[in-house]
């Protein structure tokens, strides 16, 4: 499938393709997939939601821009459904927001998602443009995450190649 979700423990894993052959696809197909599969999650059961996919929308990279068409299709819906977590590629270096809603940062996870953004797998790295409010880390490196998710609460750590820690955050539901 082009798109799909997986429940595994604590967490709804929404894989999205942001590549794809026409708009429609990214602007209602997949819209409607992500209030279908976001609207049903029980929290309870399953306390967090996280998105996947090639393109951020969020980003200050001088190699490649926010994805605007994303961003108006798809985050409204991670804001009505409360997405915690998306993770993009497409950059190669290291960025992570602080918690947004709207567009505009918000006080807590609990109301926002943060948005991850790890390209520096071992291509050439980019730089950045100017800095935005809603930005919290970002580093032009090569490295890799670390991600573990319990019933109450996901830990992100960002670590360079020679196992150093960029940073790491807690997501609480």
């Amino acid at each position: 499938e082009e798109w799909f979700g997986i429940t595994y423990g604590p967490m709804r894993l929404l894989v999205l393709n942001d590549t794809v052959d026409t708009g429609t696809e990214i602007t209602q197909d997949q819209v409607s997939f992500l209030q279908t599969q976001l609207g049903a999650i029980d929290r309870q059961r399953t306390p967090f939601a996280i998105g996947m996919h090639h393109q951020p929308m969020y980003t200050t990279s001088n190699g490649h821009t926010s994805n605007l068409t994303l961003r108006s299709a798809w985050g409204p819906v991670f804001d009505q459904h409360h997405l915690n977590v998306d993770i993009a590629g497409h950059v190669h270096s290291y960025e992570s927001t602080k918690p947004v809603k709207n567009a505009q940062v918000v006080a807590t996870d609990a109301q926002g998602t943060r948005y991850f953004n790890w390209g520096g797998g071992g291509a050439p790295l980019y730089g950045f443009a100017a800095t935005q409010s809603w930005i919290q880390t970002r580093e032009s490196t090569h490295g890799y995450t670390i991600m573990t998710v319990s019933a109450t609460k996901l830990t992100w750590v960002a670590h360079r190649t020679d196992g150093s820690v960029i940073e790491t955050i807690d997501v609480t539901p």
